[in-house]
């Protein structure tokens, strides 16, 4: 991994919490969705939660001259909207690289905003235990499904057994993140295209309620996980020894 805020290769010192608890989520042994998934962590954000496009756009690009195959990208952040930083998530998926993002926490549009906005990114809103759309959730056009995100527990800073309940798009993103590196393990060639299209069908039709009519154009589906890979079944017992 890479830490684009001291600018050197020690990214493990989380002081904030959001990245540790997203990527729980994902990957973690405990909370994960893919435990089995290899995690890059790359920091753009300071202590106090705030980062720049800059370092956002430099570890996108750090993802794309990585030698690891397949990737998934997962952006639990956004900022106003940037075609510079959806032009970074772009290249990516031209390049065959997955990325998901979080819609954001504003209760309004989510093509105001960047990465969310970006046409090629899986844009991610939030729901509750309820399946109902979280309060805080954007909407609109550039959101394609929706995930639990309100009052989510996952891996926290401070000691190995640290846990901590979040809410916001910000851990949706990453329950999306990790199916989506459930189907690259079973089908590693999977283009960014035919991942969409993938989650789409897979994902649960007008399950969700809007009690608070936040959401008019919020897609009404739901990702579904992929069914865990069986191992293989025990070699059959040798035969039993003729009898004298």
């Amino acid at each position: 991994g890479y830490d684009f805020v001291d600018d050197d290769t020690t990214p493990f010192d989380d002081c904030q919490g959001h990245g540790t608890h997203c990527a729980g989520i994902a990957v973690g042994t405990t909370f994960g969705v893919a435990p089995g998934a290899t995690l890059h962590n790359l920091r753009m954000l300071g202590c106090d939660g705030v980062g720049s496009n800059d370092n956002l756009i430099a570890a996108l690009e750090w993802v794309a001259a990585h030698p690891a195959s397949p990737k998934v990208v997962s952006l639990s952040l956004g900022s106003s909207y940037s075609s510079s930083v959806n032009a970074a998530v772009a290249a990516l998926v031209t390049a065959n690289i997955t990325v998901v993002a979080a819609a954001g926490n504003d209760a309004s549009d989510a093509c105001n905003f960047s990465p969310a906005s970006a046409p090629e990114s899986i844009t991610v809103g939030a729901t509750n235990i309820d399946d109902e759309a979280a309060y805080f959730s954007n909407y609109g056009a550039c959101v394609n499904l929706l995930a639990p995100g309100e009052d989510i527990l996952s891996a926290y800073i401070g000691p190995s057994s640290a846990s901590k309940v979040l809410s916001g798009t910000s851990m949706a993103c990453p329950h999306v993140t990790g199916v989506v590196a459930q189907l690259l393990e079973r089908e590693p060639a999977l283009s960014p295209a035919a991942i969409m299209s993938t989650l789409v069908a897979r994902a649960a039709p007008d399950r969700i309620s809007d009690p608070l009519n936040l959401n008019q154009n919020k897609p009404n589906l739901l990702v579904q996980a992929v069914e865990p890979l069986s191992p293989p079944p025990n070699p059959p017992a040798p035969p039993l020894p003729p009898r004298p």
